[in-house]
């Protein structure tokens, strides 16, 4: 019997993996390209190749064709340009991972819906460059079949983007040792997020569907959240009650400008996006990871690796004085005052 083959470019990240998983899952014949530092799904060809190389990569699939590739590693405008070139004699259906960080900020309304404007200027490079993919793989495709997915802020198994500092493991060794958490800017501050099983089925939906080609999606969760609801889920598990100072951007970005710029860039801006486009097309999409589930997700694998960081702790610790002696200072100004 003929299965449906899909080359995944990467294969072992955060997003990629639980896409590959699910497509093993539902019988196709998946190749994987990666570098080959990570440990490959049980189940998968792989292709060693590292795909910055670009010759080198051509030479070793340049023989090779596939129902479905799914680019997760086209990072630039160069990425694009190579992808839709080598894929669109090769591949029936060309998937490109985008990012909702291609949205140009503020937004001009709310929710967020995917015909909002993109960045058309390098204030920010990362959504800039995303920005600058997307425009040119749907101005070149000429019928060729592209999808372009705009995943959410997108957690899971392995990843290493959860919290204002990126500190993820230390979020929960602080909440167990009665520490504060930094956040920034309000306490009720909407933000979208993903959990990465859920991305991955939005990513098999679309793969081979007539209804996808040409379109671009953005995916998430489809709940209303706060930015800190992560953080109070995982005390909640842990039966905790989190301690959250908000400081604000302009203050964290006195105290380590690139370590908090993705805050500043994109993470202060209220982010709520509707998913109602995909759902349109895709009713039977409905994702299973609410904040508890993706909570218990990450508390599981953080127990299970313990990587935790002690520079950033110690960081932490500093952000969360700076803030006490804020708050110190403003109460002693207002007695003044009085």
């Amino acid at each position: 019997m003929y299965k449906k083959s899909v080359l995944i470019i990467g294969g072992t990240g955060n997003i990629s993996r639980e896409i590959t998983k699910i497509f093993i899952k539902n019988d196709y014949d998946v190749t994987v390209v990666n570098r080959g530092n990570k440990k490959e799904v049980t189940g998968t060809k792989v292709i060693i190749a590292d795909v910055t190389k670009k010759e080198e990569f051509f030479e070793k699939i340049k023989e090779l064709n596939f129902d479905c590739v799914i680019d997760m590693l086209c990072y630039k405008l160069e990425d694009a340009i190579f992808s839709l070139e080598t894929w669109k004699n090769r591949c029936k259906h060309l998937i490109v991972c985008s990012s909702i960080a291609a949205y140009k900020r503020p937004f001009n309304s709310l929710p967020i819906t995917e015909d909002m404007p993109l960045w058309e200027t390098p204030d920010f490079p990362y959504g800039y460059n995303k920005a600058n993919i997307e425009r040119y793989l749907m101005s070149n495709s000429n019928g060729f079949p592209i999808t372009i997915i705009r995943p959410s802020l997108t957690f899971g198994k392995g990843c290493k983007n959860v919290g204002v500092l990126r500190q993820n493991e230390n979020i929960m060794r602080r909440i167990l040792n009665n520490k504060p958490l930094i956040s920034f800017g309000l306490e009720y501050h909407p933000f979208t997020m993903s959990f990465s099983p859920d991305v991955a089925e939005a990513f098999y939906l679309v793969a081979l569907n007539p209804k996808s080609y040409g379109k671009t999606y953005h995916i998430n969760n489809g709940r209303f959240q706060y930015f800190d609801d992560l953080y109070k889920e995982i005390g909640k598990i842990l039966g905790k009650t989190v301690k959250i100072y908000h400081l604000p951007v302009e203050v964290l970005m006195k105290y380590d400008e690139k370590l908090f710029e993705h805050i500043m860039l994109e993470k202060q801006h209220l982010g709520y996006l509707s998913i109602e486009k995909f759902q349109h097309d895709f009713p039977q999409y409905k994702p299973k990871y609410d904040i508890e589930k993706g909570a218990r997700l990450l508390i599981d694998d953080w127990k299970e690796r313990k990587e935790y960081d002690d520079i950033k702790e110690k960081m932490e610790d500093e952000l969360c004085s700076i803030y006490e002696s804020l708050l110190n200072m403003t109460k002693n100004n207002v007695r003044g005052a009085d």
